[in-house]
């Protein structure tokens, strides 16, 4: 009862968050650990809708920069502003250059200081497969004349790139050049060996552009590649072994070695213009879904953006 009349002594002079504190004080003071406890589930719970609110987020402007907003846990802010102030570079290197930067753009330099050191390190996880590389597509025609539009692919909505900045990632990468026929089907990409290799999967975007699996429109970060002829039962990891699927489509038309190939997904490549195609089981066909060999088209998959593709 006094705790009240303490509180109710103080509504008109303190705000919200005075008052809290007031009343968290009062509830210590008459019992501890009954205090202890409501602050521990206090805090538990704060760390569950912190967790639940996190995001990063980047959106491109289309100036030549990208806006990146982000909402951290407070002990993850904590660890990444540790290491922003580990890596952030002094003042004096600004200096040399005639610079006086504010901490802001100090801040965004140790940023990508940061990353660049963890993908130095070659520790990082694979992404979809492969490592992140550039490749350079040049048209056959286009790569005997010595000129021509190059594509950089590897990322998705990669706009506005100068061309500094794409010599600049060269410098750093997996530099595969991708010649591609009259046809726009990949001839060479490079001289990589090894199961399913970085080759193969950028021979795999130029050709599906993503999901190839029909009405899908997942981009090629974030698909697999799926043989066509399981390595369980002899088939290769080759291009003309090979789709590219999503996650989703990918478990879907994997072979069922107890099920017969008519109960299930089948994945076939045309022979005119190496596009896959699928055929769905024929005890519950898929009225929206292509069963034959589809006509030579431009694909407008938003990863291949600029690049023509069969099929």
């Amino acid at each position: 009862m006094k705790c009240q009349e303490a509180i109710l002594e103080h509504v008109d002079t303190l705000g919200p968050a005075e008052l809290r504190a007031l009343a968290t004080r009062l509830h210590e003071l008459v019992d501890p650990d009954g205090a202890d406890a409501a602050a521990q589930q206090r805090l538990d719970a704060q760390d569950r809708a912190a967790m639940r609110s996190r995001y990063l987020r980047l959106a491109p402007d289309h100036h030549g920069g990208t806006r990146v907003t982000a909402l951290l846990p407070t002990a993850h802010a904590h660890l990444l502003e540790a290491q922003l102030d580990a890596i952030e570079p002094p003042l004096s290197s600004y200096r040399e250059a005639g610079e006086l930067p504010s901490r802001e753009v100090r801040r965004a330099d140790a940023l990508m200081l940061l990353v660049q050191a963890a993908a130095a390190t070659g520790q990082l996880p694979a992404h979809g497969g492969d490592r992140p590389q550039v490749t350079v597509t040049l048209n056959y025609d286009t790569l005997l004349t010595g000129l021509g539009r190059a594509g950089i692919m590897g990322a998705d909505d990669l706009d506005g790139l100068s061309a500094g900045d794409a010599r600049r990632l060269a410098c750093d990468a997996d530099l595969i050049p991708a010649v591609l026929g009259g046809n726009s089907r990949p001839l060479d990409v490079g001289r990589k060996h090894r199961l399913f290799t970085p080759a193969i999967r950028t021979a795999l975007v130029l050709r599906d552009g993503g999901c190839a699996f029909p009405g899908c429109t997942a981009r090629p970060a974030t698909c697999e590649a799926h043989h066509i002829n399981p390595w369980w039962a002899g088939g290769e990891s080759s291009l003309i072994n090979a789709v590219l699927l999503c996650p989703h489509h990918h478990r879907l038309v994997e072979p069922d070695p107890q099920q017969s190939a008519e109960s299930q997904w089948q994945v076939h490549l045309d022979p005119d213009t190496g596009m896959p195609w699928f055929t769905p089981p024929t005890h519950r066909p898929n009225p929206h879904t292509t069963t034959t060999p589809p006509p030579p088209t431009t694909r407008t998959h938003p990863a291949t953006q600029g690049t023509t593709l069969p099929g």
